[in-house]
Protein backbone atom coordinates (compact mmCIF):
# COMPACT_ATOMS: atom_id res chain seq x y z
CA UNK A 1 0.00 0.00 0.00
CA UNK A 2 1.08 3.35 -0.91
CA UNK A 3 1.69 6.64 1.14
CA UNK A 4 -1.09 8.01 -0.52
CA UNK A 5 -3.51 5.70 -0.28
CA UNK A 6 -2.95 4.57 3.65
CA UNK A 7 -3.46 8.43 4.23
CA UNK A 8 -6.74 8.17 1.96
CA UNK A 9 -7.90 5.12 4.50
CA UNK A 10 -6.92 7.04 7.11
CA UNK A 11 -9.22 10.51 6.32
CA UNK A 12 -12.14 7.94 5.65
CA UNK A 13 -11.84 5.94 8.73
CA UNK A 14 -12.21 8.87 10.44
CA UNK A 15 -15.57 9.55 9.48
CA UNK A 16 -16.87 5.97 10.55
CA UNK A 17 -18.55 7.26 14.10
CA UNK A 18 -19.89 10.26 11.76
CA UNK A 19 -21.09 8.23 9.13
CA UNK A 20 -22.68 5.61 11.48
CA UNK A 21 -24.97 8.35 13.88
CA UNK A 22 -25.85 10.05 10.58
CA UNK A 23 -27.35 6.70 8.94
CA UNK A 24 -25.16 7.56 5.86
CA UNK A 25 -23.03 5.05 3.45
CA UNK A 26 -20.07 6.25 1.34
CA UNK A 27 -19.49 4.23 -1.78
CA UNK A 28 -16.41 3.99 -3.76
CA UNK A 29 -16.46 3.92 -7.51
CA UNK A 30 -12.64 2.93 -8.34
CA UNK A 31 -10.67 1.56 -11.67
CA UNK A 32 -9.11 -1.14 -9.61
CA UNK A 33 -9.45 -4.66 -10.67
CA UNK A 34 -10.93 -6.81 -8.32
CA UNK A 35 -8.73 -7.94 -5.97
CA UNK A 36 -6.84 -4.83 -5.59
CA UNK A 37 -10.85 -3.53 -4.86
CA UNK A 38 -11.23 -6.23 -2.59
CA UNK A 39 -8.24 -5.73 -0.31
CA UNK A 40 -9.10 -1.68 -0.79
CA UNK A 41 -12.50 -1.58 0.69
CA UNK A 42 -11.29 -4.81 3.44
CA UNK A 43 -9.87 -1.69 4.84
CA UNK A 44 -13.43 -0.09 6.26
CA UNK A 45 -16.42 -1.63 8.25
CA UNK A 46 -19.25 -2.92 6.38
CA UNK A 47 -21.79 -0.61 7.90
CA UNK A 48 -20.91 2.47 6.08
CA UNK A 49 -18.90 1.69 3.77
CA UNK A 50 -19.13 0.43 0.70
CA UNK A 51 -18.70 0.00 -3.63
CA UNK A 52 -20.45 1.55 -6.53
CA UNK A 53 -20.06 -1.14 -9.14
CA UNK A 54 -19.91 0.41 -12.63
CA UNK A 55 -20.79 -2.09 -15.19
CA UNK A 56 -18.96 -0.26 -18.10
CA UNK A 57 -16.53 1.68 -16.74
CA UNK A 58 -15.59 -2.47 -16.02
CA UNK A 59 -16.43 -3.35 -19.68
CA UNK A 60 -13.81 -0.50 -20.32
CA UNK A 61 -11.11 -2.07 -18.43
CA UNK A 62 -11.60 -5.37 -19.82
CA UNK A 63 -12.33 -6.53 -16.07
CA UNK A 64 -14.60 -9.99 -15.63
CA UNK A 65 -17.92 -9.47 -14.79
CA UNK A 66 -17.70 -12.64 -13.11
CA UNK A 67 -14.54 -12.03 -11.06
CA UNK A 68 -15.04 -8.90 -9.91
CA UNK A 69 -19.43 -9.65 -8.55
CA UNK A 70 -17.88 -12.57 -7.10
CA UNK A 71 -14.97 -10.85 -4.96
CA UNK A 72 -16.88 -7.86 -3.47
CA UNK A 73 -20.97 -8.76 -3.64
CA UNK A 74 -21.61 -8.21 -0.18
CA UNK A 75 -19.88 -4.65 -0.21
CA UNK A 76 -21.97 -3.22 -3.38
CA UNK A 77 -24.15 -0.91 -2.53
CA UNK A 78 -25.04 0.79 -5.94
CA UNK A 79 -24.94 -0.20 -9.67
CA UNK A 80 -24.24 1.97 -12.72
CA UNK A 81 -26.06 0.68 -15.65
CA UNK A 82 -23.82 1.96 -18.47
CA UNK A 83 -22.30 0.32 -21.58
CA UNK A 84 -18.60 1.05 -23.32
CA UNK A 85 -16.80 -0.32 -25.36
CA UNK A 86 -13.63 -2.35 -24.64
CA UNK A 87 -10.72 0.28 -24.20
CA UNK A 88 -14.11 3.06 -25.25
CA UNK A 89 -16.15 5.47 -24.67
CA UNK A 90 -19.69 5.04 -23.79
CA UNK A 91 -22.34 3.93 -26.04
CA UNK A 92 -26.25 3.07 -25.86
CA UNK A 93 -27.00 -0.21 -23.64
CA UNK A 94 -26.59 -3.25 -25.53
CA UNK A 95 -24.28 -1.31 -28.24
CA UNK A 96 -20.84 -2.28 -25.94
CA UNK A 97 -18.78 -4.85 -23.79
CA UNK A 98 -21.19 -5.01 -20.91
CA UNK A 99 -22.60 -8.20 -19.72
CA UNK A 100 -25.48 -6.88 -18.15
CA UNK A 101 -27.47 -10.40 -17.94
CA UNK A 102 -24.09 -12.42 -16.30
CA UNK A 103 -23.95 -9.32 -13.82
CA UNK A 104 -27.85 -9.40 -13.17
CA UNK A 105 -27.34 -13.18 -13.15
CA UNK A 106 -24.40 -12.98 -10.33
CA UNK A 107 -26.52 -9.88 -8.45
CA UNK A 108 -29.89 -11.33 -8.11
CA UNK A 109 -27.92 -14.93 -6.67
CA UNK A 110 -25.53 -12.51 -3.75
CA UNK A 111 -29.17 -10.81 -3.05
CA UNK A 112 -28.51 -7.32 -4.30
CA UNK A 113 -31.19 -5.21 -3.46
CA UNK A 114 -29.55 -2.11 -3.73
CA UNK A 115 -30.13 0.68 -5.94
CA UNK A 116 -29.71 0.78 -9.76
CA UNK A 117 -28.29 4.10 -11.61
CA UNK A 118 -29.29 4.35 -15.12
CA UNK A 119 -25.78 6.08 -16.32
CA UNK A 120 -26.78 5.66 -20.32
CA UNK A 121 -25.74 7.64 -23.29
CA UNK A 122 -27.76 10.74 -24.38
CA UNK A 123 -30.23 10.24 -26.99
CA UNK A 124 -28.84 10.95 -30.26
CA UNK A 125 -32.23 12.53 -31.77
CA UNK A 126 -32.55 14.40 -28.54
CA UNK A 127 -35.91 12.21 -27.70
CA UNK A 128 -34.15 11.71 -24.21
CA UNK A 129 -37.40 10.55 -22.53
CA UNK A 130 -37.57 8.13 -25.23
CA UNK A 131 -34.19 6.93 -24.90
CA UNK A 132 -34.53 6.62 -21.01
CA UNK A 133 -37.89 4.71 -21.61
CA UNK A 134 -36.36 1.98 -24.07
CA UNK A 135 -33.02 1.77 -21.66
CA UNK A 136 -35.67 1.20 -18.97
CA UNK A 137 -37.86 -1.55 -20.99
CA UNK A 138 -34.41 -3.12 -21.85
CA UNK A 139 -33.07 -3.29 -18.49
CA UNK A 140 -36.09 -5.01 -17.14
CA UNK A 141 -36.14 -7.68 -19.89
CA UNK A 142 -32.25 -8.22 -18.91
CA UNK A 143 -33.41 -8.63 -15.39
CA UNK A 144 -36.20 -10.65 -15.82
CA UNK A 145 -33.53 -13.32 -18.86
CA UNK A 146 -33.41 -16.24 -16.46
CA UNK A 147 -36.90 -16.48 -15.84
CA UNK A 148 -37.01 -16.15 -12.00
Amino acid sequence: MTEKQASLISEFLLLTSFLESNNVQLAFESDYGASELTAFIDQFPKSVFGINYDIGNSASLGYSVTEEINSYADRIINVHLKDRLYNGSTVPLGMGNADFIEAFKLLKAAGYKGNFILQTARATDNDHVGAMKGYVKLVNSWWMEDGS
